[in-house]
């Protein structure tokens, strides 16, 4: 009984470790892509962009919308990033407001 016990727990702590890993990665990757979309937020333009993102062997994809208010220096900024092996599985979204400089003439 307490062998089954056992190989529970370590199951359940392999999945939990597993699970923390991926929500770790998945912030990390959308940070890094919000970090990349803020630095060009005055050159870029409404409607979808794509990225990709390797993290310690992980591949993920990360699809953004882009939407520019008129009249207002704000970008909103939607993104979700699936499993670039399974784009159509979402874990992770994010939808940020960036505000920019527009470009002076």
């Amino acid at each position: 009984m307490s062998l089954t016990l056992g190989f529970g727990a370590v199951r359940g702590g392999a999945a939990n470790l597993a699970r923390s890993e991926e929500m770790t990665l998945t912030d990390w990757a959308l940070d890094n892509t919000l970090t990349e979309l803020r630095l060009r937020a005055s050159t870029l333009e409404p409607g979808p962009q794509r990225a990709a993102e390797t993290l310690r062997g992980r591949h993920f994809e990360i699809f953004t919308q882009v939407e520019k208010p008129a009249g207002l220096p704000v970008l909103v900024l939607s993104l979700r990033l699936a499993d670039a092996a399974n784009p159509t599985k979402i874990l992770a979204t994010r939808t940020a407001r960036v505000l920019y400089a527009p470009p002076q003439p």
